[in-house]
């Protein structure tokens, strides 16, 4: 319903369908969390207003942590007034479009630590390679000498990797 061509995630992209995956789980996560949360009889209870004036508002910083602050960037989608249009239309409370864009934010969070976790992954395989081991000695190889032949099992990355390490090395034109 919010997502127009003009937003991060436009209607019908893959990452519009996971984003509707994401955000039942996170509201449940949410609700699990604001549960263990809720103060219990036989906790003592802290006075937050005191926390709060003694230093986070000197600072001007928010008096609780929000994990949407670590994201360094700027989701783009339709101006706010819109979208509240768009749920006043759908008939939805105007507090949704605020929550819906926190969701995004958290969104992005998580698929960015899973696109960063999965190049993590490729770099710590690449470096297990049997190949990675001779880095050094096939690029001084292919340096001194016009032809050089790699032998090496199917799978240790002759092909995949020894054109990335010529590369890298920078000195060769044609690979």
């Amino acid at each position: 319903m919010f997502h127009t061509p003009r937003d991060a995630y436009p209607r019908g992209c893959p990452e519009e369908r996971e984003l509707r995956d994401f955000v039942p789980k996170a509201a449940r996560f949410n609700a699990r969390l604001r549960a263990n949360a809720a103060p219990s009889s036989s906790k003592p209870r802290v006075d937050a207003s005191a926390s709060e004036t003694a230093g986070s508002h000197s600072l001007n910083l928010p008096s609780r942590y929000d994990p949407r602050y670590k994201v360094n960037s700027a989701i783009l989608t339709a101006p706010k007034p819109e979208l509240e249009r768009v749920a006043r239309n759908e008939r939805l409370p105007v507090a949704a479009v605020d929550e819906y864009r926190s969701m995004l934010a958290h969104y992005e969070d998580f698929h960015q630590r899973r696109a960063l976790a999965k190049l993590v992954k490729l770099a710590k395989d690449k470096s297990k390679l049997p190949i990675a081991a001779e880095l050094d000695a096939i690029v001084d190889a292919v340096r001194d000498h016009p032809v050089t032949l790699i032998a090496g099992d199917t799978g240790c990355g002759k092909s995949t990797q020894v054109p990335q390490y010529l590369l890298r090395a920078g000195e060769f034109l044609f690979i």
